[in-house]
């Protein structure tokens, strides 16, 4: 499958999670009820067969997550879990807030400041430097 089309397909993936879910979750229950089946008839009782089937067919979650990595862009899906974790913590505590934010404000603001200083200062003076020198001749000895 081309690479476009992977993309794609997450992207899409990205707004449909709750159906893709669903259908996830039933497939996955019909796998272990056909392996349960199949132990059934070769002997074993119902209990021991779902069991059987359990441990061969493996963890659910884990099958869960593979899927989930496989078909979506879990960095993007972490940071949003992260940020709603955040957002929550925040506003929890409002005092906090206030100090964290205006520390990031204060922050940005100095580094605003000093690079635009820096920058005025070195590169465009060495500009205008260079172009109070275009029109003059030069006499060397």
């Amino acid at each position: 499958m081309p690479g476009w089309r992977v993309a794609l397909n997450r992207i899409r993936g990205l707004f449909t999670k709750r159906s893709h879910e669903k259908e996830l979750d039933a497939e996955l229950r019909a796998h272990l009820e056909l392996l349960t089946e199949e132990n059934i008839r070769r002997g074993m009782n119902p209990a021991e067969a779902r069991y059987a089937a359990r441990r061969e067919f493996g963890g659910f979650e884990q099958t869960k997550e593979l899927y989930r990595d496989f078909h979506g862009f879990p960095f993007l899906e972490n940071l949003a879990r992260d940020l709603r974790f955040a957002f929550r913590s925040l506003m929890r505590n409002h005092g906090l807030s206030f100090i964290a934010i205006f520390a990031l404000t204060l922050g940005i603001g100095a580094t605003t400041v000093m690079f635009s200083v820096v920058h005025s200062v070195f590169v465009d003076a060495q500009g205008k430097r260079e172009n109070r020198n275009k029109g003059k001749a030069v006499i060397s000895a």
